[in-house]
């Protein structure tokens, strides 16, 4: 949708005069989308959108266009139904140019999303890190919280033994690395965060809830990193040293310049630790 034909407010009242609609109470111009202009209209007795039509349509299409959409409201499909005015008629004079009313088809919002997946408003906004008052955009991925989400996390707040934290996913960062940074399984965090189990995909400075012991709580939040030099053992891999010491395997790679996650026996490796 467009807007290419501007309208004033009393050029829109005095269409609207010749329709059994209400009376105008707001306007604003749909900027993306087609050829035509589009406005959405909100009267006191319903929303609209009034669309001009441009060049795109040949004119002598109109009828059979606007026929087959009143078909189609008639016989159940969920599309916008053309609106008729006093003289029973659908296709209208605006500004010299064709003109039609259709009803206003709600799209998907918050609210609808949250009660068809039985989950709150609030887990989605705080899930996605978006503002529960702006418009979703179509195309837009939302991550949905998993059945039982609050139960499960309940459960382990409850535990007296368990602390919960928050990890801002950075650069680089997967769900591998941040698990054995915490020392604890991609499938639990997924789980703590409504993470669906085929999705990998974590965003730059998303939030994760992460649950860690008392002990863990307490080496990772100790002040005082070490720098340790760590003798390859047969059978390490850079994955099992970095779960190992709790650090992410790009700090690896990083500290010691490996342009690959290959390591040999024997080979020296600086890891820098708080443990």
């Amino acid at each position: 949708m467009a807007v290419f034909t501007k309208l004033k407010k009393q050029e829109i009242e005095d269409f609207l005069k010749n329709f059994s609609i209400g009376e105008l109470i707001s306007f604003e111009g749909i900027v993306k989308g087609s050829e035509n202009s589009n406005f959405k209209i909100i009267t006191s007795k319903n929303k609209y959108i009034l669309t001009i039509l441009e060049k795109r349509v040949e004119e002598e299409d109109l009828p059979f266009f606007m026929s087959l959409q009143n078909e189609l409201v008639e016989h159940g499909f969920n599309c916008p139904k053309p609106i008729k005015n006093n003289n029973n008629l659908i296709i209208n004079k605006l500004k010299n140019k064709n003109a039609v009313i259709i009803s206003f088809l709600e799209g998907e919002n918050l609210s609808l999303i949250s009660k068809r997946y039985n989950v709150k408003i609030q887990d989605i906004t705080s899930m996605n890190k978006i503002s529960a008052k702006k418009y979703l955009q179509p195309g837009q991925v939302l991550q949905i919280p998993t059945q039982g989400y609050d139960e499960y996390v309940k459960s382990l707040i409850n535990t007296n033994n368990t602390t919960k934290i928050y990890h801002t996913v950075k650069s680089g960062d997967t769900l591998s690395e941040i698990a054995s940074k915490y020392r604890t399984s991609i499938k639990k965090i997924k789980k703590w965060n409504g993470i669906r189990e085929n999705d990998n995909v974590i965003y730059v400075g998303k939030k994760l809830i992460i649950f860690i012991s008392a002990n863990d709580y307490q080496r990772i939040n100790t002040n005082t990193p070490k720098t340790v030099n760590y003798k390859v053992k047969y059978g390490d891999s850079l994955s099992k040293i970095s779960y190992k010491f709790g650090v992410r395997v790009s700090d690896i790679r990083k500290w010691n310049n490996l342009k690959s996650d290959l390591i040999k026996v024997g080979q020296n490796l600086i890891i820098k630790t708080k443990n």
